[in-house]
């Protein structure tokens, strides 16, 4: 098994990496087709390696589709399996960027348009338009500066936490760093942060993200990962008490209007 992690990898492929990603279909994502992937899971939940066997960990433009809660317990996995004087490097889309962006006013609305991933719910019409839609991209769960990537990191125990230009990655194996060092200067406008292993265990614990949910959706995530899940967020649904109180109120009505 390789010492060098690539987490999220989707359909990109590193020389010397070991290829983790959640989803098996990505391989085939943006028209091209890749090798397997090393290991399906959930980084978030398990990492499927030894506790102190890996030397390095990398991800770009993965964790910002984590929650802060799942960012913390995924750099907690990486923690367990990384060993002392390991690294993790990442990198994610900087919101100091995206607010420089928008203030300056100097990015092609045109040429965004062409390669961006429109959400028909999000117009980009102009500036303004564009850095919401970044903001409230579909499927990113935090944005990132250094000051809380920094912060974040720090809290689990990581130190010699740096933040860096894309490309600059410095490491005593050259496949892995011209890897890393090439697949950096290829993603836009991004947050790259190391942060070394020094400490035998972290300083926090992992949060329970386990909410209790009813015995349907507890066999729906089990067998076919999926939940029911309200039709209209900002109405009650079943089997919410909120839910039958409504039906209530509205049967009383109906009586009402009868008698």
């Amino acid at each position: 098994m390789s010492k060098y992690i690539y987490v999220g990898c989707g359909n990109h492929r590193l020389d010397g990496f070991c290829h983790v990603d959640i989803d098996y279909a990505k391989k085939f994502s943006k028209g091209k087709v890749v090798s397997d992937p090393d290991y399906i899971c959930d980084i978030v939940e398990n990492l499927p390696f030894k506790d102190n066997s890996v030397e390095l960990i990398y991800s770009r433009q993965t964790l910002e589709h984590l929650t802060y809660r799942e960012l913390v317990n995924h750099l907690i996995e990486c923690h367990r399996v990384l060993k002392i004087g390991g690294k993790i490097r990442l990198g994610v889309p900087d919101l100091d960027i995206m607010v420089k962006n928008f203030n300056e006013k100097k990015i092609n609305i045109e040429n965004e348009k062409k390669s961006w991933e429109i959400n028909e719910n999000f117009p980009i019409d102009n500036h303004s338009e564009f850095f919401v839609a970044q903001i409230l991209y579909h499927d990113h769960r935090y944005n990132h500066n250094y000051e809380t990537m920094q912060n974040c990191i720090a809290k689990i125990g990581y130190s010699k936490i740096t933040k860096n230009s894309a490309g600059d990655f410095i490491f005593n194996n050259e496949i892995i760093r011209n890897g890393v060092n090439k697949s950096e200067l290829e993603a836009k406008n991004q947050l790259v942060v190391t942060a070394e292993k020094t400490l035998d265990n972290t300083k926090i614990n992992k949060y329970n993200l386990h909410k209790r949910i009813n015995i349907i959706n507890k066999i729906l995530k089990k067998i076919f990962n999926l939940k029911l899940t309200a039709s209209n967020h900002r109405k009650p649904h079943f089997p919410q008490k909120n839910f039958f109180k409504e039906k209530i109120f509205f049967l009383k009505k109906k009586l009402i209007k009868l008698f």
